[in-house]
Protein backbone atom coordinates (compact mmCIF):
# COMPACT_ATOMS: atom_id res chain seq x y z
CA UNK A 1 0.00 0.00 0.00
CA UNK A 2 0.96 3.73 -0.59
CA UNK A 3 2.00 5.20 2.63
CA UNK A 4 3.17 8.82 3.75
CA UNK A 5 6.48 7.63 5.66
CA UNK A 6 8.52 10.74 7.39
CA UNK A 7 12.09 9.32 7.36
CA UNK A 8 13.54 12.13 9.77
CA UNK A 9 12.53 16.39 9.83
CA UNK A 10 11.34 17.19 6.67
CA UNK A 11 11.50 14.17 4.71
CA UNK A 12 8.27 12.89 4.13
CA UNK A 13 8.51 10.04 1.10
CA UNK A 14 5.32 8.26 -0.68
CA UNK A 15 6.46 4.81 -0.19
CA UNK A 16 5.04 0.87 -0.89
CA UNK A 17 4.89 -0.45 3.10
CA UNK A 18 3.26 -3.89 4.07
CA UNK A 19 -0.52 -3.37 4.69
CA UNK A 20 -1.92 -4.23 7.90
CA UNK A 21 -3.58 -6.95 9.46
CA UNK A 22 -6.35 -6.95 11.63
CA UNK A 23 -5.04 -9.73 14.26
CA UNK A 24 -7.40 -11.42 16.44
CA UNK A 25 -8.82 -7.99 18.29
CA UNK A 26 -8.16 -5.63 15.52
CA UNK A 27 -10.24 -3.71 12.29
CA UNK A 28 -8.31 -2.94 9.02
CA UNK A 29 -9.57 0.42 7.08
CA UNK A 30 -9.48 1.59 4.11
CA UNK A 31 -8.37 5.25 4.50
CA UNK A 32 -10.52 7.78 2.71
CA UNK A 33 -9.37 11.11 4.48
CA UNK A 34 -7.23 12.14 6.56
CA UNK A 35 -7.10 16.07 7.88
CA UNK A 36 -3.49 17.71 8.51
CA UNK A 37 -3.24 18.23 12.24
CA UNK A 38 -0.69 20.25 14.48
CA UNK A 39 0.78 17.24 15.69
CA UNK A 40 1.19 16.11 12.54
CA UNK A 41 3.10 19.33 11.55
CA UNK A 42 5.25 19.03 14.69
CA UNK A 43 6.53 15.61 14.05
CA UNK A 44 6.72 17.05 10.32
CA UNK A 45 9.63 19.54 11.40
CA UNK A 46 11.19 17.52 14.34
CA UNK A 47 9.32 19.52 17.32
CA UNK A 48 7.65 16.71 18.42
CA UNK A 49 9.86 15.00 21.54
CA UNK A 50 7.95 11.69 21.45
CA UNK A 51 8.24 10.86 17.53
CA UNK A 52 10.82 8.43 16.31
CA UNK A 53 11.93 7.78 12.52
CA UNK A 54 10.19 6.14 10.35
CA UNK A 55 6.84 6.90 11.60
CA UNK A 56 4.12 7.49 9.05
CA UNK A 57 1.75 10.82 10.99
CA UNK A 58 -2.00 11.43 10.35
CA UNK A 59 -4.65 10.68 12.88
CA UNK A 60 -7.84 13.03 12.04
CA UNK A 61 -8.91 10.06 9.77
CA UNK A 62 -12.14 7.95 8.54
CA UNK A 63 -12.35 5.31 6.98
CA UNK A 64 -14.00 1.81 5.71
CA UNK A 65 -13.92 -1.74 7.18
CA UNK A 66 -12.36 -3.85 5.33
CA UNK A 67 -11.18 -6.46 7.56
CA UNK A 68 -12.56 -7.47 10.97
CA UNK A 69 -10.77 -9.47 13.40
CA UNK A 70 -12.95 -12.06 15.83
CA UNK A 71 -12.40 -10.56 18.99
CA UNK A 72 -12.91 -6.40 17.28
CA UNK A 73 -16.21 -6.84 18.60
CA UNK A 74 -20.03 -6.16 16.24
CA UNK A 75 -17.85 -3.93 13.44
CA UNK A 76 -18.18 -5.89 10.16
CA UNK A 77 -17.02 -5.14 6.39
CA UNK A 78 -18.44 -2.21 5.17
CA UNK A 79 -19.60 -0.05 7.93
CA UNK A 80 -18.34 3.32 7.96
CA UNK A 81 -15.91 4.58 10.57
CA UNK A 82 -13.87 6.98 12.89
CA UNK A 83 -12.20 6.72 15.68
CA UNK A 84 -9.54 8.55 18.73
CA UNK A 85 -7.05 8.49 18.01
CA UNK A 86 -4.39 5.72 15.79
CA UNK A 87 -1.53 7.38 14.16
CA UNK A 88 -0.81 5.96 10.68
CA UNK A 89 -3.16 7.26 9.15
CA UNK A 90 -1.42 8.93 5.85
CA UNK A 91 -1.91 5.68 4.42
CA UNK A 92 -4.41 3.85 2.25
CA UNK A 93 -4.34 1.63 4.83
CA UNK A 94 -4.67 1.09 9.06
CA UNK A 95 -5.15 -0.89 11.74
CA UNK A 96 -7.31 -0.29 14.74
CA UNK A 97 -8.07 -1.79 18.09
CA UNK A 98 -11.23 -0.43 19.05
CA UNK A 99 -11.32 -1.57 22.32
CA UNK A 100 -8.33 0.44 23.42
CA UNK A 101 -10.08 3.87 21.56
CA UNK A 102 -12.94 5.28 20.80
CA UNK A 103 -14.52 4.51 17.91
CA UNK A 104 -17.83 5.77 16.40
CA UNK A 105 -19.88 4.88 13.51
CA UNK A 106 -20.45 7.89 10.97
CA UNK A 107 -23.84 8.73 9.93
CA UNK A 108 -25.27 8.22 6.92
CA UNK A 109 -25.56 11.61 5.63
CA UNK A 110 -21.92 12.17 6.40
CA UNK A 111 -19.20 12.48 4.39
CA UNK A 112 -15.54 10.63 4.48
CA UNK A 113 -14.06 14.56 5.66
CA UNK A 114 -16.80 15.13 8.09
CA UNK A 115 -16.26 11.95 9.34
CA UNK A 116 -12.29 12.99 9.81
CA UNK A 117 -12.27 16.08 10.90
CA UNK A 118 -15.33 14.85 14.24
CA UNK A 119 -12.31 13.19 15.31
CA UNK A 120 -10.97 17.51 16.08
CA UNK A 121 -14.41 17.75 17.30
CA UNK A 122 -14.20 15.03 20.37
CA UNK A 123 -10.60 16.43 21.29
CA UNK A 124 -12.73 19.96 21.77
CA UNK A 125 -15.73 18.63 23.36
CA UNK A 126 -13.29 17.44 25.56
CA UNK A 127 -12.10 21.23 26.75
CA UNK A 128 -15.67 21.81 26.80
CA UNK A 129 -16.02 18.97 28.87
CA UNK A 130 -13.34 20.35 31.23
CA UNK A 131 -14.47 23.71 31.56
CA UNK A 132 -17.84 22.65 33.15
CA UNK A 133 -19.59 26.21 31.69
CA UNK A 134 -22.49 27.12 34.22
CA UNK A 135 -25.44 29.36 33.35
CA UNK A 136 -24.89 32.51 32.76
CA UNK A 137 -20.83 31.91 32.25
CA UNK A 138 -18.92 33.73 29.46
CA UNK A 139 -16.22 32.21 27.38
CA UNK A 140 -13.43 33.00 25.47
CA UNK A 141 -11.65 31.24 22.63
CA UNK A 142 -7.96 32.58 21.85
CA UNK A 143 -6.72 31.18 18.76
CA UNK A 144 -9.12 30.72 15.95
CA UNK A 145 -7.50 27.83 14.07
CA UNK A 146 -9.41 24.96 12.89
CA UNK A 147 -9.43 23.48 17.57
CA UNK A 148 -10.52 27.09 18.27
CA UNK A 149 -13.31 27.26 15.18
CA UNK A 150 -14.60 23.99 16.43
CA UNK A 151 -14.42 24.81 20.30
CA UNK A 152 -16.45 27.68 19.66
CA UNK A 153 -19.01 25.84 18.28
CA UNK A 154 -18.75 22.77 20.66
CA UNK A 155 -18.88 25.58 23.94
CA UNK A 156 -22.96 27.03 21.64
CA UNK A 157 -24.10 23.62 20.99
CA UNK A 158 -23.17 21.71 24.16
CA UNK A 159 -22.64 24.11 27.56
CA UNK A 160 -24.41 27.26 25.76
CA UNK A 161 -22.76 29.71 27.78
CA UNK A 162 -24.56 33.35 27.96
CA UNK A 163 -22.06 35.00 25.76
CA UNK A 164 -18.43 33.72 23.71
CA UNK A 165 -15.87 36.14 22.29
CA UNK A 166 -13.02 34.96 19.97
CA UNK A 167 -9.64 36.64 19.37
CA UNK A 168 -7.04 35.21 16.78
CA UNK A 169 -4.53 37.42 14.98
CA UNK A 170 -5.74 36.41 10.98
CA UNK A 171 -8.46 38.64 9.26
CA UNK A 172 -9.96 34.88 7.65
CA UNK A 173 -10.21 33.12 11.03
CA UNK A 174 -12.06 36.22 12.81
CA UNK A 175 -14.39 36.57 10.23
CA UNK A 176 -14.77 32.59 10.56
CA UNK A 177 -15.34 32.82 14.14
CA UNK A 178 -17.91 35.54 13.72
CA UNK A 179 -19.88 33.58 11.14
CA UNK A 180 -19.95 30.52 13.15
CA UNK A 181 -21.42 32.22 16.19
CA UNK A 182 -19.11 34.56 18.33
CA UNK A 183 -20.74 36.93 19.97
CA UNK A 184 -17.69 39.13 19.50
CA UNK A 185 -14.54 38.39 17.53
CA UNK A 186 -11.85 40.76 17.45
CA UNK A 187 -8.25 40.71 16.52
CA UNK A 188 -5.64 40.18 18.75
CA UNK A 189 -3.27 42.19 17.26
CA UNK A 190 -4.59 45.32 19.13
CA UNK A 191 -3.20 46.17 22.38
CA UNK A 192 -6.03 45.96 24.20
CA UNK A 193 -7.81 43.56 22.93
CA UNK A 194 -8.68 41.93 26.48
CA UNK A 195 -10.61 45.27 27.44
CA UNK A 196 -12.32 44.81 24.09
CA UNK A 197 -13.54 41.49 25.45
CA UNK A 198 -14.66 43.23 28.33
CA UNK A 199 -16.07 45.45 26.45
CA UNK A 200 -17.81 43.18 24.50
CA UNK A 201 -19.05 40.35 26.87
CA UNK A 202 -18.25 41.28 29.85
CA UNK A 203 -15.47 39.78 32.13
CA UNK A 204 -14.95 35.70 31.14
CA UNK A 205 -15.22 32.78 33.35
CA UNK A 206 -13.37 30.64 31.12
CA UNK A 207 -10.59 31.01 28.44
CA UNK A 208 -9.94 28.40 25.85
CA UNK A 209 -6.38 28.36 24.74
CA UNK A 210 -6.35 26.88 21.22
CA UNK A 211 -3.36 29.15 20.43
CA UNK A 212 -0.04 26.74 19.49
CA UNK A 213 2.71 29.40 18.81
CA UNK A 214 2.34 32.57 20.35
CA UNK A 215 2.54 34.71 16.68
CA UNK A 216 1.51 38.24 18.31
CA UNK A 217 4.24 40.68 17.80
CA UNK A 218 5.16 40.74 21.40
CA UNK A 219 4.47 36.85 22.21
CA UNK A 220 2.23 38.27 25.00
CA UNK A 221 -1.04 37.06 23.91
CA UNK A 222 -1.10 34.51 26.17
CA UNK A 223 0.08 36.95 29.36
CA UNK A 224 -2.35 38.97 28.55
CA UNK A 225 -5.39 36.41 29.02
CA UNK A 226 -5.73 38.07 33.03
CA UNK A 227 -7.08 41.52 31.45
CA UNK A 228 -10.49 39.52 29.93
CA UNK A 229 -10.86 36.87 33.24
CA UNK A 230 -13.09 37.56 36.21
CA UNK A 231 -11.39 36.84 39.56
CA UNK A 232 -11.15 32.71 40.23
CA UNK A 233 -11.26 31.71 36.52
CA UNK A 234 -10.72 29.09 34.55
CA UNK A 235 -7.77 28.22 31.94
CA UNK A 236 -8.37 25.32 29.34
CA UNK A 237 -5.68 24.26 27.61
CA UNK A 238 -5.99 22.35 24.30
CA UNK A 239 -3.09 24.04 22.72
CA UNK A 240 0.19 22.02 21.94
CA UNK A 241 2.62 24.86 22.41
CA UNK A 242 5.89 24.39 25.03
CA UNK A 243 6.28 27.65 24.67
CA UNK A 244 5.97 29.78 27.85
CA UNK A 245 2.56 31.75 27.61
CA UNK A 246 1.18 32.74 30.82
CA UNK A 247 0.95 35.31 33.57
CA UNK A 248 3.59 34.80 36.36
CA UNK A 249 2.38 32.63 39.00
CA UNK A 250 1.71 35.22 41.28
CA UNK A 251 -0.46 37.34 39.08
CA UNK A 252 -2.10 34.12 38.92
CA UNK A 253 -2.82 33.65 42.38
CA UNK A 254 -3.98 36.80 43.35
CA UNK A 255 -6.70 36.60 40.57
CA UNK A 256 -7.47 32.71 41.47
CA UNK A 257 -6.78 32.00 38.03
CA UNK A 258 -6.66 28.06 37.45
CA UNK A 259 -5.27 25.82 34.77
CA UNK A 260 -6.84 23.31 33.35
CA UNK A 261 -5.53 20.42 30.72
CA UNK A 262 -8.35 19.54 28.40
CA UNK A 263 -8.21 15.64 29.96
CA UNK A 264 -11.03 13.01 30.52
CA UNK A 265 -10.75 8.88 30.99
CA UNK A 266 -10.86 6.94 27.76
CA UNK A 267 -14.47 5.88 29.30
CA UNK A 268 -15.88 9.81 28.61
CA UNK A 269 -13.85 9.90 25.63
CA UNK A 270 -16.26 7.44 23.88
CA UNK A 271 -19.75 9.01 24.94
CA UNK A 272 -17.80 12.32 23.48
CA UNK A 273 -17.22 10.78 20.59
CA UNK A 274 -20.40 9.47 20.40
CA UNK A 275 -22.03 13.34 20.96
CA UNK A 276 -19.53 14.57 18.23
CA UNK A 277 -20.59 12.78 15.33
CA UNK A 278 -24.22 13.41 15.95
CA UNK A 279 -23.49 16.95 16.15
CA UNK A 280 -21.98 16.73 13.00
CA UNK A 281 -24.44 14.79 11.23
CA UNK A 282 -27.65 16.60 12.96
CA UNK A 283 -25.69 20.06 11.53
CA UNK A 284 -25.40 21.45 14.76
CA UNK A 285 -21.21 21.71 14.40
CA UNK A 286 -19.76 22.69 11.10
CA UNK A 287 -16.91 21.19 10.54
CA UNK A 288 -15.77 21.68 6.87
CA UNK A 289 -16.34 25.75 6.49
CA UNK A 290 -12.58 25.89 7.55
CA UNK A 291 -11.29 23.62 5.17
CA UNK A 292 -9.07 26.02 2.62
CA UNK A 293 -7.04 23.39 0.79
CA UNK A 294 -7.81 19.96 -0.21
CA UNK A 295 -5.00 17.84 -1.44
CA UNK A 296 -4.18 13.91 -2.65
CA UNK A 297 -2.24 11.39 -0.52
CA UNK A 298 1.23 12.50 -2.99
CA UNK A 299 1.22 16.01 -2.01
CA UNK A 300 0.94 15.78 2.18
CA UNK A 301 4.39 17.48 2.75
CA UNK A 302 2.90 20.52 0.95
CA UNK A 303 0.44 20.45 3.10
CA UNK A 304 2.39 20.50 5.92
CA UNK A 305 4.71 23.13 4.96
CA UNK A 306 1.79 25.63 4.04
CA UNK A 307 0.07 24.76 7.02
CA UNK A 308 2.80 26.09 9.26
CA UNK A 309 3.62 28.81 7.03
CA UNK A 310 0.93 30.15 5.64
CA UNK A 311 -1.89 30.30 8.63
CA UNK A 312 -2.76 33.92 7.16
CA UNK A 313 -4.63 31.63 4.20
CA UNK A 314 -4.71 27.95 5.33
CA UNK A 315 -6.48 26.80 8.13
CA UNK A 316 -7.56 23.20 7.26
CA UNK A 317 -5.78 20.80 5.00
CA UNK A 318 -7.81 17.63 4.37
CA UNK A 319 -5.64 14.91 2.40
CA UNK A 320 -7.30 12.24 0.02
CA UNK A 321 -6.38 8.97 -0.36
CA UNK A 322 -9.37 7.07 -3.32
CA UNK A 323 -8.89 3.58 -3.88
Amino acid sequence: MRAAVLHAPRDLRIEDVPVPAAGDDGLVLKIHSCAICGTDTQMYVGADPVTRYPSIPGHEASGEVVEAGPGAGSYRAGERLTFWVSFGCFAEYVRIVPHKIAVSRLDDGMTWEQGAITQLLCACLRGVDCADIRNGERALVLGCGPVGLLTLQAVKAHAQPAAIAAADLFDNRIALAAQLGADVALSAREPDWPRQVVDGVGEVDVVFDCMNDDLSADKDAGRKLLGAMKPGGRIIVLSLADEPRYPSPQAVLRRRVSLHPSYVPMERTRELMQLATALVAQGQVDVRSFVTHRLPLERVAEGMEMTRERPDEVIKVMVSIPA
